[in-house]
């Protein structure tokens, strides 16, 4: 681990940081994986987010594998994931679709859809969201231009602007 022998080399904490971010790493405390191609960002023991698969332009250090170059298609996002033997509840989609060329998203209970989360996306054409969703944040679904379909629940309430 190069970055553990840079950071207890006796190094500056800043110096050590720099050097570390020079390296092109995206340096977490938090663990990413793949599942069925898409990023999650592990948040605690029983948590995760859907995450992105670059930050910065280099893509995204993943413990289980190499994160796609971008997302597009069909896209299903899980209630739960399972990683070593763990089961992690999918919390929200954080901002890791914008701009991607995904055609359909469907969407699973208990998971929220934040500000801009599939903001630009402009050849999203279906969105199925939770059927448990109470709120739907500001520029969730701006400049999705392509958009002929879109599943609001009843349990929406509120939809932000």
């Amino acid at each position: 681990m190069k970055i553990l022998k840079i950071l207890n080399s006796g190094l500056k904490s800043a110096a050590a940081l720099v050097t570390v971010l020079s390296m092109g790493i995206h340096a977490s405390a938090a663990t990413c994986i793949v599942d069925n191609g898409i990023v999650y960002r592990l948040l605690n023991a029983s948590e995760a987010q859907v995450y992105y698969t670059k930050v910065g332009g280099k893509p995204t250090v993943c413990e289980n594998g190499t994160p796609p170059e971008s997302y597009s298609g069909d896209i299903f996002i899980p209630s739960t994931i399972t990683y070593n033997g763990a089961t992690y509840k999918v919390t929200d989609l954080y901002t890791a679709f914008q701009r991607t060329d995904i055609t359909s998203i469907t969407i699973s209970a208990g998971i929220s859809v934040g500000f801009n989360a599939l903001e630009g996306c402009t050849k999203l054409t279906s969105v199925i969201l939770p059927p448990d969703l109470k709120c739907l944040e500001p520029g969730a679904l701006d400049r999705c231009t392509a958009l002929k379909s879109i599943t609001i629940p009843g349990s929406v309430t509120r939809i932000r602007q």
